[in-house]
């Protein structure tokens, strides 16, 4: 069982992300490592038996108590203005 909010990358991925400029290194976990209370910024990549997640730049995941991956993205008003930035 994992430990309550406790999240390390198992290793790190070049990853191709537009808007930072092309090809990124960016940590990757293992999905069945992360336990609950945890949260893991993006860009980063999590890894499950059954799907994979990419979270873009602003993007965030917090597991809860039943491991679901509850998502944040950016609002449309964030993301316009790092569009401009």
């Amino acid at each position: 069982m994992p430990q309550k909010g406790i999240v390390q990358p198992k290793g790190h991925r070049k990853v191709y992300i537009h808007d930072l400029g092309g090809l990124t290194r960016i940590p990757v976990y293992d999905g069945q490592t992360i336990g609950a209370g945890a949260t893991i910024e993006g860009p980063a990549v999590i890894e499950e038996d059954t799907f994979t997640s990419l979270l873009l730049n602003r993007q965030s995941a917090v597991v809860d108590v039943h491991g679901n991956y509850l998502l944040k993205l950016p609002s449309l008003h964030e993301q316009r203005n790092a569009a401009a930035e």
